[in-house]
């Protein structure tokens, strides 16, 4: 038999998991919105950068040319050189930068049709009534959404990070060869 009281305070608990759920989801799709804006922003840096360094190459050509740096008795490096490494790195840092933009595909709940013919056919139809039992269904289904939108940030994070590697050794390559010319 249905008891009240019982509901009651599952209902309360379902409620308090359902908020923090919902809360939660919230957070992951907000975290994947701030990296995809701080990728974008990435892009239209390490372009401008790529842009001057070609410049640079363009410029300096003749003078970069027979400067050449020795690191040891065995690596020796051409000015050119390492812009022109610089230049390949920072391309590669946006294709990843590109990547960890790519709209991958978040878990979705079934289509509504599904889900009415699902919930009409429910054996269990009589714990519909129970607020506690509706507030479980969608709890499931923002873990199965919070679950999707996690491991599509780690991929992106993945990339993202590959990103801001390659641009620092791309910067310090450069800093290394304007030191060098001066």
């Amino acid at each position: 038999m249905f008891n009240y009281l019982d509901e009651k305070y599952s209902s309360a608990q379902y409620r308090q998991i359902y908020d923090i759920s919902k809360f939660k989801l919230n957070n992951e799709e907000e975290r994947e919105h701030h990296l995809t804006e701080q990728s974008n922003q990435m892009i239209s840096a390490i372009s401008l950068l790529s842009v001057a360094v070609i410049m640079a190459i363009i410029g300096f050509n003749n003078t970069i040319v027979n400067i050449n740096i020795k690191l040891s008795s065995k690596i020796e490096f051409n000015i050119l050189d390492l812009f022109l490494i610089s230049l390949l790195l920072l391309v590669f840092s946006l294709l990843f930068l590109v990547f960890s933009q790519w709209k991958y595909k978040v878990q979705a709940p079934s289509d509504i049709k599904e889900i009415e013919e699902a919930i009409l056919t429910d054996e269990q139809w009589k714990e519909y009534i129970k607020e506690s039992y509706r507030l479980k269904q969608m709890i499931d289904l923002f873990s199965d959404w919070q679950v999707s939108y996690s491991n599509i940030i780690k991929k992106r994070i993945i990339f993202f990070t590959t990103a801001i590697v390659l641009v620092s050794i791309a910067i310090l390559l450069i800093i290394i060869a304007i030191i060098a010319i001066i």
